[in-house]
């Protein structure tokens, strides 16, 4: 996704939109610290083309813009760090040196960020089309990302996603990556924001936590590599509202959370 496309489907999503209100300094910041944690919205997908490209053009400098429920669709499993909110100082997040947000563009985690699409179009489940556009979305069919996901610039996190498609009808398959992980894992730790039923699955000797959403058709598998690489993966029937949704989802529960468990996701 070049910059060109997100302006452009940025000026499209926000036409219409009340400008909103202006912000003191101390909830800029606060702001732009849940913004940091909500910016997974981009890839999921699961609400509005507006909260798609508001995360992706950047959720850390434009969290003024989403505000409210279109910016917490898609939050993270439990943070990997805790952080406060703005201390009396004011004091920003650190950025990576040579960044002006927390994604970057260009570079080695940059590059990863596209390894790891390469390696989800790799595991597209047989029957199903992933192509680099979708008619009638002005989404992009694929896209992928590379950010640091705590407030010292430390840990990294890479997503990518593929639009899929079978008889005309559009999901999405999403994949989450932090190679090193601090959190847990399992049914008692729930999507922030996000209501759902879990059951373990067994894959092999490893059970697998596989959560289904209660509201909206999407599921998640996670699973912590024994080196400490979480790899989450989410299959959702719907693209956008612009297209018809999937039938049926394109995976099993067990073929789900196999796939958390695919080696070839970690980026090793």
């Amino acid at each position: 996704m070049d910059e060109h496309s997100l302006r452009t489907a940025l000026h499209e999503a926000m036409s219409g939109t009340p400008t909103p209100p202006a912000m003191d300094s101390e909830q800029v910041l606060h702001d732009a610290r849940q913004a940091k944690r909500a910016h997974r919205a981009k890839f999921a997908g699961f609400a509005s083309a507006a909260a798609v490209v508001v995360v992706a053009v950047g959720a850390f400098a434009l969290s003024g813009l989403g505000g409210g429920d279109t910016i917490t669709v898609g939050n993270r499993s439990t943070p990997t760090v805790t952080t406060t909110g703005p201390t009396a100082s004011g004091t920003r997040p650190k950025l990576p040196e040579g960044q002006t947000d927390r994604t970057q563009t260009s570079g080695p985690h940059a590059d990863l960020g596209k390894d790891l699409l390469d390696r989800v179009l790799a595991v597209v489940p047989g029957g199903y089309s992933a192509p680099a556009r979708v008619a009638g979305s002005d989404i992009p069919a694929r896209a992928h990302q590379a950010q640091v996901v705590d407030d010292n610039a430390e840990v990294w996190e890479y997503t990518a996603y593929t639009a899929i498609g079978k008889d005309d009808r559009w999901g999405r398959l999403v994949v989450e990556v932090i190679p090193s992980f601090q959190g847990a894992v399992g049914c008692d730790v729930p999507r922030e924001g996000m209501d759902a039923s879990c059951e373990t699955t067994k894959v092999g000797d490893n059970y697998i936590p596989v959560h289904t959403a209660t509201r909206g058709t999407f599921q998640w598998a996670t699973y912590l590599h024994p080196d400490g690489v979480r790899v989450l993966v989410t299959q959702a029937q719907e693209f956008t509202p612009a297209v018809k949704p999937l039938a049926a989802y394109p995976l099993t529960p067990q073929q789900l959370a196999a796939l958390a468990m695919d080696p070839r996701l970690t980026l090793r």
